[in-house]
């Protein structure tokens, strides 16, 4: 755990650094890694430092072809849902637009609240 808070932590612990495309995510267990040590060390609400409208890519995967975004703005609460679900597949869904590119993981497929994930 210490080399993820390292590596993927800002220097005070509260957010997760911003992961550019060059460096992105390859491994499903390094992103849950990631996650979980952001929600039980900071004591802040959202993953990164968010903008008025909070579509800012803090996390950047890369995964059998396809390639996904979290976005700053995903709460503390999502997050621990996210993780809760980490057994289930993924699966693609609806956002609030109809554009079908968000991802959720659970059961029944609903929408994860604070939680956003997006295919890109």
């Amino acid at each position: 755990m210490n080399e993820i808070v390292k590596r993927y932590l800002t220097i005070d612990q509260k957010h997760i650094k911003r992961i550019k495309q060059t460096d992105e995510i390859t491994s499903i267990d390094i992103f849950y890694q990631i996650l979980k040590s952001w929600k039980i060390i900071s004591s802040e609400k959202t993953i990164g430092y968010c903008s008025p409208n909070g579509n800012v890519p803090q996390i950047r995967i890369s995964l059998d072809g396809n390639k996904y975004v979290v976005n700053a703005d995903s709460t503390k609460d999502g997050v621990t849902e996210f993780l809760k679900n980490k057994n289930n597949p993924w699966y693609l869904i609806e956002n609030k637009k109809g554009i079908k590119n968000k991802i959720t993981n659970t059961e029944n497929k609903s929408s994860i609240k604070g939680f956003y994930m997006y295919k890109v």
